[in-house]
């Protein structure tokens, strides 16, 4: 199974509550471990389980523990059928959850957008962190795959907001070399051979990196703007940018295409003057 629980949290996450022992105890005695699962599950992760596959195996023995049942009982147990969505409206009901509403929805989204999209998180962490969201506040949010849909728009929007903004701040003749830059990439200044090795230690090589590390200087680019996305945000970025060509770094929306030179040319700043210092070591 694939999730695991530390002894703790399966003692402090996974314990059934008298009142839940009368819920549970109150169906079929096949369904028990089932119906328990659910409850537990949802209530330390904020979503119900489709299969008995992604409960935590020690998790379940636990739970059989409790009611006295065997862990067999929970391959009988049918999570998608018409008995389970029926628990899993009892579970909520039982929990005192209530159904997320617009206003919910408007919450969630600009939580997602100020608290984790910021951070750069991936799309997996930060559906977990708004499932928990949803359930600190009794919220039974909507289901995983709109979930995920909304964090990848929320995500999107950040990053062209993030690369829109630092286009918006760029000084006219900024970015008429960036865009000389990019349209000879193979000229002195020119988007491959920025991205270029240094090379060997060499006089040709020390002053071709001068150069470089000149026309990046000259630029003034507003470096204060990187501190509003985060390290991986930034890192995610200059990959990127690093394994794309000149045509296709070209075929970007225009603010999109500065942003994300300007990122990359603002890193790509203190990489240059490490190679300087090697070549001099």
């Amino acid at each position: 199974m694939g999730l695991r629980v530390s002894p703790e949290s399966l003692a402090r996450e996974w314990s059934l509550s008298f009142a839940d022992i009368d819920f549970v105890n109150a169906k079929p005695a096949g369904s028990r471990l089932g119906l328990a699962v659910q409850l537990k599950f949802f209530a330390a992760f904020g979503y119900f389980a489709t299969t008995a596959d992604e409960v935590p195996g020690e998790s379940v023995s636990y739970l059989a523990d409790q009611l006295g049942v065997g862990k067999a009982d929970l391959c009988q147990y049918d999570f998608s059928g018409r008995s389970g969505r029926r628990h899993c409206a009892e579970i909520l009901r039982h929990l005192g959850f209530r159904r997320m509403k617009r206003a919910d929805r408007a919450a969630l989204a600009s939580w997602i957008a100020t608290e984790l999209c910021p951070g750069g998180a991936s799309v997996a962490a930060m559906m977990e962190a708004v499932f928990l969201w949803c359930r600190d506040r009794r919220i039974f949010g909507a289901p995983r795959k709109e979930t995920e849909r909304l964090v990848r728009s929320e995500r999107q929007r950040f990053l062209e907001t993030f690369l829109g903004g630092l286009a918006d701040r760029l000084r006219p003749e900024t970015v008429a070399l960036m865009e000389t830059s990019l349209a000879a990439p193979d000229s002195p200044i020119g988007f491959h051979i920025i991205k270029g090795d240094a090379g060997a230690a060499t006089l040709d090589n020390m002053l071709a990196l001068a150069d470089r590390l000149a026309f990046i200087k000259k630029l003034d680019l507003p470096r204060e703007l990187l501190s509003a996305a985060g390290k991986t945000w930034i890192d995610q970025i200059v990959r990127r940018v690093g394994a794309e060509k000149a045509s296709e770094m070209r075929r970007h929306a225009p603010r999109r295409q500065l942003g994300l030179y300007a990122v990359f040319l603002m890193m790509r700043e203190a990489q240059i003057i490490d190679g300087m210092i090697d070549l001099l070591v």
